[in-house]
């Protein structure tokens, strides 16, 4: 909501989304989304654009585990 606020747009609506909400513009369910994308792949599929100055966040995933779980052999993996 802050993001939008910034931009000077003040008529908007937050709908939770379940999935798929990239075909939401398509259905008439919103005229816009927002949406986490990694690689882009799923926005050019559906023929989508990220907006010029239209990033609200930009993250990355982490895994931190315990000293005590690395040593289960099964867990090794994550070392």
């Amino acid at each position: 909501e802050s993001f939008f606020l910034s931009k000077g747009v003040s008529q908007f609506r937050v709908v939770p989304s379940l999935g798929a909400t990239e075909s939401y513009p398509f259905t008439g369910s919103s005229e816009l989304i927002t949406d986490i994308t990694s690689t882009g792949s799923t926005l050019k599929a559906n023929n989508l654009r990220i907006i010029n100055d239209g990033i609200i966040l930009k993250s990355s995933a982490c895994v931190f585990i315990s000293k005590k779980i690395v040593k289960n052999k099964f867990l090794n993996f994550l070392k």
